[in-house]
């Protein structure tokens, strides 16, 4: 890809059940950015690529709750970025990424060579291991969309096997919410150093995840107000 594109790109990142999900879709709606979700990017690709021995591994790792290999990630997030940048966007929000130190240390480079370092942000959701854990216990997934999530604290009547009212699919618990405890560790040993790295290198934001939906959409567009103008 020649020269620097007037994109722009914001890592959007919180642990399991921080709200990931629920406030990259608001983004999305307000900025019309690319919705580059890590996890379904990753499973598209091996899906796609069943003939690597290497891509194969990595979905082992998937279904076991771990994260994929970030040298392989790398890999796909390259060949999609370079696709997608040539489209009529304003920029890619990431999901989830960069999602361990190494990520941490080559994405942004690699993308501040299509956008520039200055159209790089990251926006940190921070939330408690105590209220992560306790939200997971609490949430359905639906079986046709992860995205479409329920919580039955604040929908008390919602059980296994309702209908999904967003699709028609089926709610349902979510094999990954099974190790949430796993997932928290791998946050922490892996993501939490490449956070810090951010921190010393780029620009980056952080949100207090314990709040409403709505407040939390609140302060990540104050957070990205000078950003995205």
């Amino acid at each position: 890809m020649e020269g620097k594109m007037n994109k722009k790109i914001i890592f959007l990142i919180g642990p399991p059940a921080s709200g990931k999900g629920t406030q990259a879709k608001l983004l999305i709606e307000k900025t019309g950015f690319y919705h580059f979700i890590t996890s379904k990017e990753g499973k598209d690709y091996i899906a796609t690529h069943q003939d690597d021995p290497e891509t194969k591994k990595q979905e082992v790792l998937y279904k076991k709750g771990e994260l994929f290999n970030p040298e392989w990630l790398i890999r796909v997030q390259k060949e999609r970025v370079e696709e997608i940048l040539k489209n009529d966007i304003k920029g890619v929000l990431f999901d989830g990424s960069p999602r361990t130190l190494y990520e941490a240390e080559n994405l942004p480079k690699l993308l501040s060579s299509f956008v520039g370092k200055e159209n790089i942000i990251t926006v940190v959701i921070n939330v408690s291991e105590e209220e992560l854990e306790r939200r997971t216990v609490e949430r359905l997934v639906c079986s046709e969309n992860e995205n479409h999530v329920v919580s039955t604290r604040l929908n008390s009547d919602v059980k296994i096997g309702d209908k999904c009212l967003q699709c028609g699919g089926v709610l349902q618990k979510r094999d990954l919410d099974m190790v949430v405890e796993e997932r928290i560790k791998e946050y922490n040993e892996r993501t939490v150093p490449g956070i810090n790295f951010l921190k010393e290198n780029y620009k980056v934001a952080e949100v207090n995840g314990e709040q409403s939906v709505g407040d939390v959409h609140k302060d990540i567009m104050e957070a990205l107000a000078d950003f995205l103008k």
